[in-house]
């Protein structure tokens, strides 16, 4: 989503009210007056106060827990949670209320409570930071994890692509070291691995004065043979365009007249990554 589109999102989006006490549940003091039908989320030794009738619209589960019978004859409108850490909730909360909070470290705890209180909204919020943000200055580990998390989560080929291209752009020595081979499966493997190598054909291509030239060991592949221009036996190369042979020289001075290798160097550009979700 663009900018213009978040802030009608939010606007639109029921606001949950949060309270973050520091205090032992025991100590914990009356919600707002602000916040409607105020409810607490008891989570290790700490209250979250949220608005149930707000929170209950962004989740079904969440509608489930705020409300029943067990809330009949005034019992106290609280509910702990006991699987949860108080850290992961506060951020799960804050980001429910604002979606410029989700950034390259939480996502993968947002996606993961997202799914589990089924809370779509913060899910497509989350598809919509990583198909818009720019992962270029996120170091190599953490996109990793962002690609693991995408992928655990069912997240859509529009989403995964932009995070597969990133991890493309680094060395096969990252790989090693981050052990690609181990902690992905086999289709996004192969994805990552297939997309590094389109990259270096696309910079080598990009290179060849719009001619294409046949590649070997990223590099044009030469052969003693007659340059179409100069007449001399040199190594040259054919373009698969214009069917000249050119010497080094004479390609980088003469373009190719079809200008073939622009035609294939964008198309190399829609097809940079090729995924197969296995979902």
């Amino acid at each position: 989503m663009q900018t213009n589109e978040y802030d009608m999102f939010y606007s639109d989006m029921a606001e949950v009210c949060l309270k973050r006490l520091e205090e032992k549940r025991v100590n914990c003091q009356p919600s707002s007056s602000s916040v409607e039908r105020p409810f607490k989320l008891l989570v290790k030794n700490e209250v979250f106060t949220v608005d149930s009738k707000k929170l209950s619209k962004l989740s079904p589960i969440f509608a489930l827990m705020c409300y029943g019978r067990d809330f009949e004859g005034g019992r106290e409108l609280a509910r702990e949670i006991v699987d949860e850490n108080s850290s992961d909730i506060a951020t799960f909360l804050q980001c429910l209320q604002d979606h410029h909070k989700i950034n390259e470290w939480n996502v993968p705890v947002l996606l993961r409570l997202s799914n589990k209180y089924q809370v779509e909204s913060l899910t497509k919020a989350c598809c919509s930071y990583l198909e818009t943000t720019n992962l270029e200055n996120v170091k190599p580990d953490q996109v990793l994890t962002l690609l693991i998390s995408a992928h655990d989560h069912h997240l859509p080929k529009s989403t995964i692509s932009p995070i597969i291209l990133r991890l493309a752009q680094e060395s096969r020595t990252v790989y090693t070291r981050l052990r690609l081979n181990r902690f992905l499966p086999a289709n996004l493997y192969t994805a990552v691995i297939a997309t590094n190598m389109n990259l270096t054909t696309l910079g080598s291509v990009a290179k060849m004065n719009g001619h294409f030239f046949r590649i070997d060991r990223n590099s044009i592949s030469y052969k003693k043979a007659l340059c179409s221009m100069c007449k001399k036996i040199v190594d040259s190369a054919e373009c698969e365009g214009c069917k000249l042979t050119l010497c080094q020289n004479h390609w980088q001075t003469a373009g190719c007249h079809n200008e073939f290798g622009k035609k294939m160097l964008a198309q190399l550009k829609e097809q940079l990554v090729d995924v197969e979700l296995d979902y």
